[in-house]
């Protein structure tokens, strides 16, 4: 069975920015070999290389998103490790973008921002030490 992230977040975002931006992408395997990593490398011809890990969020009682996401153990300590050594890694995250030309716009903004991986790691290192 096809995992949320990959149905919903994964899938349509990078089929939508290959076809629509000609971005080349690479899926990374995670093993007992490779743990940690991101789950696309991206590269275009104009444009930096891109990490990304890409996030289903929830949604909370009122409908909104929950921007609270789960990174595995490897990930916390490896996302921190390289982006200290200067590796942007970009969060891609909504709970469904298949067919949303207007989001997956916005998640492709993202890009062109400063990584925004930090803002996720944070609400998720809290919510591990304080339970919230």
């Amino acid at each position: 069975m096809e995992q949320p992230e990959s149905k919903y977040v994964a899938k349509p975002f990078i089929t939508y920015i290959k076809n629509k931006y000609n971005w080349q992408a690479y899926r990374t395997n995670g093993n007992k070999y490779q743990s940690g990593f991101p789950d696309w490398y991206l590269t275009h011809a104009k444009y930096s290389p891109k990490w990304i890990e890409c996030k289903h969020l929830t949604l909370k009682l009122d409908g909104s998103p929950s921007y609270s996401v789960q990174f595995t153990q490897p990930q916390r300590v490896v996302f921190p490790q390289w982006m200290s050594h200067g590796v942007g890694i970009w969060i891609i995250a909504h709970n469904n973008l298949i067919g949303n030309l207007a989001e997956l716009e916005r998640q492709y903004s993202l890009l062109f921002k400063p990584a925004n991986c930090y803002d996720f790691l944070s609400l998720t290192q809290r919510k591990l030490k304080y339970g919230r």
